[in-house]
């Protein structure tokens, strides 16, 4: 077992670096600063799209369902539930409905909680 001043995996890593890059546990060099306008992009998108559905969903065709909120796995499913009304279909639905909102709540919490020593 390696002292904390001694090299091991834990101060080396597993495998040395290339040549010409330094191995920097303690102020890493990241690059991902072009990545976040990006970013503000997309969300700033995705947000007038959402917002032309809903005024053509309430305004236009006055048409509001459950599938109109949340998320796009979620809103596909419940789309699916308007479109058959077959006792074994809908249950699988509802069966694959339960299990993508678990998997959002877990990933959610998890990166909510994230631990980063």
């Amino acid at each position: 077992m390696a002292s904390s001043a001694g090299i091991g995996p834990a101060n080396t890593g597993v495998v040395p670096p290339p040549p010409g890059v330094k191995f920097n546990l303690q102020s890493p060099d990241y690059h991902s600063g072009g990545i976040i306008p990006l970013v503000y992009v997309f969300i700033t998108l995705a947000a007038i799209f959402m917002g032309l559905r809903v005024y053509t969903k309430a305004r236009i065709s006055k048409v509001f369902g459950l599938d109109d909120f949340g998320l796009t796995k979620v809103a596909i499913l419940l789309f699916y539930l308007r479109l058959n009304p077959e006792r074994d279909f809908r249950t699988s639905v509802y069966v694959s409905l339960a299990l993508t909102i678990s998997y959002v709540i877990a990933l959610s919490l998890a990166i909510l909680f994230e631990f980063n020593p």
